[in-house]
Order: structure tokens, then C-alpha cells, then sequence
């Protein structure tokens, strides 16, 4: 990526298309105190990726860093092409991978535009990712905590997806459920989610005593908003940051060694895929790898396509001996 020296709106789109390996600072930067330019520049580009008239892969690295900037700015004519990329088995992986759990939320919560029958679509749409409903629903709970979505119709409508949502199986979006009612102290609808955990629906990553304990913080609560603190649920701030920590956590930092080229990176990821191991100490081998290197799994596929998108949990550590 060439930083450019004089910024414009078109130099400043073109270094968002261009990103990979390190977040453009200064041009998004540029776009926040430029806001009245870059703004409706930012939003026709987001529309066109959501709406399928701009699919290429410069255009989805730009999406990235746009996603920050609507949500930082509030953006509430964001919000309705952020739901449609989510539901949109061909791009919202790669969107959610770069915004993954908490991230996601914040980008729901501070772009939100008042409809909720948006966003619940999102919720029940069981053909997306069990992580992106799950930031959906509790997307729902905090816009319900600071009354931007009524609590009568959040209530009703829980009530609603104990009996209607899909999969009746595990899946994360019934976590997602369980805290959402219990965030809420719900205590009426909590009185019937024993079938939800007697189901396996919310599998070892929350029980009915876990799920009972948080209610009863919620409840004990006077401000109503420790668990929403807790979990990092809230509008979006410091876009800029949160790349730059997202980057070299996930792994998206940049090489060592600028000249390396694609064949000798390829070439490198090739002869670390079989050594997976468990990580030993703070060394991070994923954070050589850009969004759009080959995956060093060796699965063939780039990174953003395969184990980046993957929580930590079950993100396999490389064990490499490279010095990071």
C-alpha cells in the first residue's frame, strides 16, 4: 500500500481497496475529519457491494475499514446494507470475520436506524453464521436496554423464538437467546427456557445455572447495565485502534521481510501446515498472514476465506519457530 501524501476522497477510497497487510491510518483518519466527503462516497460504496453491483475483492478489503467509519459516524443509512451483507451467504462471512462477536454488536447498535424488523431478520435467518445472529440478538438486547427498541415488543417477540426459531439443535444463536433474556432480567420469559437447555440448544457454552446466575445479576442490578459492560456491548468508538489491535491479534500483520513475495509466502505456508501444535507461549505465527495470503492450513484457500473467520477457540496455533 502507497500512503499518499496529499489526501483526497479518491486517494483515501483507493487505499481502503488496496489494504491488506496494515490498517491505512492516515486515510481513515482523513475520512473521519472529512466526514462530509467521505461519508456519502463510504455509504455508495457499501450500498453497491451490498446490493451485488461492486463484488470485487478490492471493493470487500474496503468494505472493512467503511464498516468502522459508518459506525463511529453513526451512520444510521448504514445500517440496512450492513443487515443485507450479513445475510448474504456469499459476503457475510468475510465481513463477519473481519468483526467478529463483540465488534459486530457495536457495528449493529451505532448504525442502528429504528428498525427492528431488520434486524430481527437477521436473528431468524437460520441459513447465515450461528455468530453473526448471535451478534444480531444481542445487538437487540442492548438497543432494548437504552429503549431504542420497546421492551413489550422485545419480550414478545423472545417469546416468539422459544417456540419458532431454527435450529431446534445446538447452535450458538440460542446462547445468544439465553443471554439476551437473562442481560434483560426477563425473569417470565426465563421461566420457560428449561426445554432450551434440557435440549442441548446452547451445548457447554452456557448452562441453566449459568444462564440463572446471570439473571440474577441482571435483576440484582440497579443501573440494569453491568452484564452489557461486561460484554463489551455498546456503540462503537475508535475504529482506528480497534483495527490496528484486531490486525496484529488475528494475524493480519504485516512480513518481516517486505521483498518476500507471493510464491515464497505461499511456499512458507506450505511447509508450516502440518504443524499444528498448542501454543506455548505469546508468540502469534498468524499475524504474518494477510487477509488475502493463502491460509497457512493448507486448505488452499486465502486466509479471510478459511481460518481467519474462525473464533479462537477453535482456531488452530501454529507453532513455527519464526521469530514474531
Amino acid at each position: 500500500m502507497t500512503e499518499p501524501t496529499s489526501l483526497t476522497i479518491d486517494g483515501v477510497i483507493e487505499d481502503f481497496r488496496n489494504a491488506d497487510h496494515e490498517v491505512p491510518r492516515e486515510s481513515m483518519q482523513w475520512a473521519l475529519d472529512n466526514w462530509d466527503i467521505a461519508g456519502p462516497r463510504s455509504l455508495e460504496l457499501l450500498s453497491a457491494h451490498a446490493r451485488g453491483t461492486e463484488r470485487t475483492e478490492q471493493t470487500e478489503n474496503a468494505v472493512v475499514f467503511i464498516s468502522r467509519l459508518v459506525a463511529e459516524k453513526e451512520e444510521t443509512a448504514a445500517f440496512g446494507d450492513l443487515c443485507r451483507l450479513l445475510r448474504d451467504v456469499n459476503v457475510a462471512p468475510f465481513l463477519a470475520a473481519d468483526a467478529i462477536s463483540s465488534t459486530l454488536s457495536q457495528l449493529l447498535i451505532s448504525t442502528f436506524d429504528g428498525n427492528a424488523a431488520t434486524l430481527r431478520e437477521v436473528v431468524e435467518d437460520h441459513t447465515i453464521d450461528e455468530f453473526i445472529r448471535h451478534a444480531a440478538i444481542t445487538a437487540v438486547a442492548y438497543l432494548t436496554r437504552i429503549g431504542r427498541i420497546p421492551e413489550a415488543d422485545t419480550r414478545e417477540w423472545l417469546r416468539h423464538l422459544l417456540t419458532a426459531m431454527q435450529p431446534r439443535g445446538e447452535c450458538f444463536v440460542w446462547v445468544g437467546w439465553a443471554q439476551t433474556v437473562a442481560m434483560l432480567g426477563f425473569a417470565d420469559v426465563a421461566a420457560d427456557a428449561g426445554p432450551v437447555f434440557e435440549q442441548g440448544f446452547t451445548g457447554r457454552s452456557m448452562g441453566l445455572g449459568d444462564f440463572e446466575a446471570e439473571l440474577k445479576r441482571a435483576l440484582d442490578d440497579p443501573e440494569s447495565m453491568a452484564l452489557f459492560v461486561e460484554k463489551e456491548l455498546g456503540p462503537f468508538t475508535g475504529c482506528i485502534d480497534e483495527l490496528d489491535e484486531w490486525y496484529d491479534m488475528s494475524g493480519s500483520g504485516s512480513w518481516d521481510d517486505e521483498d518476500d513475495d507471493e510464491a515464497e509466502k505461499a511456499a512458507s505456508f506450505a511447509s508450516l501446515a502440518p504443524q499444528w501444535t498448542s501454543s506455548g507461549g505469546d508468540r502469534n505465527p498468524w499475524r504474518h498472514v494477510g487477509r488475502n495470503d493463502q491460509c497457512p492450513c493448507g486448505s488452499g484457500k486465502k486466509f479471510k476465506k478459511c481460518c481467519l473467520g474462525k473464533p479462537d477457540a477453535e482456531r488452530p496455533v501454529l507453532s513455527t519457530g519464526r521469530s514474531v
